[in-house]
């Protein structure tokens, strides 16, 4: 072990703990006193850029009240910002900052659309950025004492994935982050922060695998479950190339690893290894299977744990046994919202000191002078938009976002995820979100100790005949042919989904008791074609697959048409809907 390593954990009981929780402590007081320290948040960053072209256009020299600000800023989409940003992008810093304000990189949102949005990262932006994963960690660790005596695996995207006009780098903040660690922290990670930017996916992980397993992991860090999932996979396919490198010191050659990112893992790990090796071939003489559960001791595993990825979270035990799991937050291209504080829930703290926030009302979307809330006004129980002020130049920003306020630390709301507020089913009235078909189906294959390897709901309009229920409108869920061992198993889950549903949705229940919407039917679909769908989004989108969310709901019937139907299976069609 690295000495300089083993002196740092040797610190982290009787120094760092006690300095870091004061670091919470202030973070808490903050929470507090949100309305103040929102009030000057919003303020400082009127301020700030008063002087450029967007301050200057809506005269924030002006605003000195709330009531100004709302007033001389709409409420906007990316559409609104785009000719200042592309100014940006063409060397014109001004037409959104302070002059001679330095463009780090750009962020690429992992949206709907065929071409990425790009948001401007500067040096105030990326240090709220990191700051907001600072308290993170301390609350993690402070919980978790174990992790300051083991190391890190963390799986980031890359922040080079292509350049503007003017040579910036354009891609993922976390690639960044992983890169600009002090290097007593990096001495913490077992992966190295250039593995990241490896363009293919499978020498990405390959490497990420060689460089963790030999190691003392007690933390696994990622943004989406099913990298979470697809790691453990991936471990367990490659198991014999893996035992054989960790053997003889070496990386497969096979896999198109860089030569500087061969050598940073084999720093560590060019030593022959054969007892570790034979430790992992007696796993998988005993098991069958090479997954994190036998070759790691993990403290927690880090990932989104909630929204419309919370489906796969479920699966996570399979793999990984009964360890701890933090959400990390609801993280997004424009920057970090919340703060998970407690382990086993997708809610966290709103992130109060980067960013100014507003809420709409989510049943008041669509009326022409909606009810605008501060964070401290919210209502636990009550779903919301979320709009954001930050220092990458967007003010009022709306990402379509809906969030559920669980609770409060102080002033501070603790808001959970549910889902893009434009991902609504809407054929004949009913209305269902994405979250809740993330959510019943989550319920119901654990009613039924099912698990899925994913799905995706579709609705379809079939042609017209004289049997009404053949002809009415239904939502296919698309699964893999796996997933289900019997037709039987497959109709219960059907059944039980129909009804989850019918149950919550009353606009959807008067729809199904009229037939004017017929029964769910389940399509299946071969088996691996949702990492071959997955894959090929993220390509077409130029985004990290590391922060990609499959789709639980696709509205475009298109966007499945090339996905082959192996069969159709429809639903009992006598569901309680009264």
């Amino acid at each position: 072990m690295n000495p300089i390593f083993s002196f740092f954990r040797a610190l982290a009981g009787k120094v760092i703990v006690p300095q870091i929780e004061k670091r919470y402590k202030q973070f808490e007081a903050q929470c507090h006193d949100a309305r103040r320290v929102q009030k000057d948040v919003l303020f400082s960053k009127i301020k700030r850029c008063q002087g450029s072209q967007f301050g200057r256009d809506h005269h924030f020299r002006e605003i000195k009240t709330l009531s100004d600000f709302r007033r001389q800023i709409p409420v906007a989409t990316y559409d609104y910002y785009y000719p200042y940003v592309k100014q940006v992008t063409e060397g014109n810093v001004e037409a959104m900052f302070p002059p001679r304000e330095k463009i780090l990189m750009y962020t690429l949102t992992s949206g709907t659309t065929d071409i990425p949005k790009l948001i401007p990262v500067n040096q105030t932006w990326f240090d709220e950025y990191r700051r907001g994963w600072m308290v993170w960690g301390i609350k993690a660790f402070t919980d978790h004492h174990q992790l300051f005596y083991s190391k890190l695996a963390g799986i980031a995207g890359n922040w080079d994935m292509r350049r503007t006009p003017t040579n910036i780098p354009c891609g993922m903040a976390s690639g960044l982050s992983a890169r600009s660690q002090h290097p007593l922290i990096k001495l913490m990670y077992v992966v190295p922060a250039a593995t990241f930017e490896i363009d293919d996916a499978d020498a990405k992980y390959y490497a990420a695998l060689r460089a963790s397993i030999p190691e003392p992991t007690g933390l696994l860090l990622t943004a989406t479950p099913a990298t979470v999932v697809n790691f453990a996979k991936l471990a367990d396919r490659w198991r014999d190339r893996l035992i054989r490198d960790i053997a003889d010191g070496t990386i497969d050659e096979a896999f198109p690893i860089p030569l500087a990112v061969r050598q940073e893992i084999l720093k560590k790990q060019s030593k022959p290894n054969p007892e570790r090796a034979k430790q992992l071939e007696e796993v998988v003489s005993r098991t069958g299977h090479l997954y994190p559960r036998d070759f790691w001791n993990l403290e927690l595993v880090a990932c989104w744990l909630g929204g419309t990825v919370g489906t796969y979270a479920q699966n996570i035990s399979e793999y990984y046994g009964d360890v701890a799991r933090r959400d990390i937050g609801l993280l997004c291209s424009e920057g970090r919202f919340t703060i998970p504080i407690e382990d086993n829930t997708p809610s966290g703290v709103l992130e109060i000191a980067s960013h100014y926030y507003e809420f709409i009302p989510e049943d008041e979307i669509n009326s022409p002078h909606p009810t605008i809330l501060e964070c401290h006004e919210l209502e636990v129980g009550k779903s919301y938009y979320i709009l954001m002020t930050t220092s990458s130049g967007l003010y009022r920003y709306h990402i379509v976002d809906v969030m559920r306020c669980t609770g409060f630390l102080g002033q501070a709301p603790i808001l959970e995820f549910l889902h893009k507020g434009q991902r609504v089913a809407d054929m004949e009235g009913e209305k269902i979100s994405e979250y809740q078909f993330v959510k019943g189906v989550e319920e119901i294959t654990r009613s039924l100790g099912l698990s899925i390897t994913g799905f995706t709901a579709v609705p379809i309009r079939p042609p017209e005949s004289n049997d009404r229920l053949s002809s009415a409108p239904y939502y296919a869920i698309m699964v893999e042919q796996q997933d289900f061992a019997s037709d039987d198993q497959a109709r219960e889950f059907l059944k039980s989904l129909d009804q989850w549903i019918i149950d919550r949705n009353p606009m959807y229940q008067g729809k199904r008791a009229d037939l004017y919407i017929g029964p769910p039917r389940l399509r299946r679909i071969p088996t691996g074609t949702w990492a071959q769908f997955d894959a090929a989004q993220v390509k077409s989108r130029k985004v990290s697959e590391d922060h990609y969310k499959h789709p639980c709901l696709v509205l475009d019937e298109n966007l499945m048409s090339t996905i082959p139907v192996l069969n159709e299976l429809p639903a009992d069609p006598r569901v309680n809907v009264g």
